[in-house]
């Protein structure tokens, strides 16, 4: 689950570098990571 917002945060970080737009994609990786994370938790919670 780390993995997972630690490689949308370095995605979102080098696509802001490439593209000027900091904060912006990092912020995006890491709340999709969050999300997703958050997403598993309740579905392994539930089963």
């Amino acid at each position: 689950m780390a993995l997972t917002v630690y490689l949308l945060y370095k995605l979102g970080t080098w696509l802001d570098n490439r593209l000027g737009t900091e904060p912006w994609f990092m912020l995006l990786g890491v709340f999709l990571a969050v999300a997703t994370v958050f997403r598993q938790l309740i579905e392994e919670f539930w089963e």
